[in-house]
């Protein structure tokens, strides 16, 4: 996933940089490129899910890969606490 400044989204950068920085060197907030709609399949199984799938659902979109799933899975696991 890309961010780019909300002041000049003319150069995006990655999840780390744009989670590690907050703010774009312009001092703009970083922003995804895109924001997907869950998928339908979502939707038809979340009763069946857990908070913590849910949360890994919503959130595995804006970290793009950088973080391997299975250690996001445990971030999750371990800070969001329901």
């Amino acid at each position: 996933m890309q961010y780019f400044s909300l002041n000049n989204n003319a150069k995006a950068v990655g999840f780390e940089k744009a989670v590690r920085f907050g703010l774009a060197p312009d001092r703009g907030l970083y922003f995804p490129q895109q924001i997907n709609a869950l998928s339908d399949s979502f939707w038809d199984n979340f009763l069946q899910m857990s908070h913590h799938e849910i949360a890994l659902h919503a959130i595995e979109q804006f970290v793009g890969g950088e973080i391997p799933k299975n250690e996001l899975q445990k971030i999750v696991e371990g800070h969001f606490v329901f």
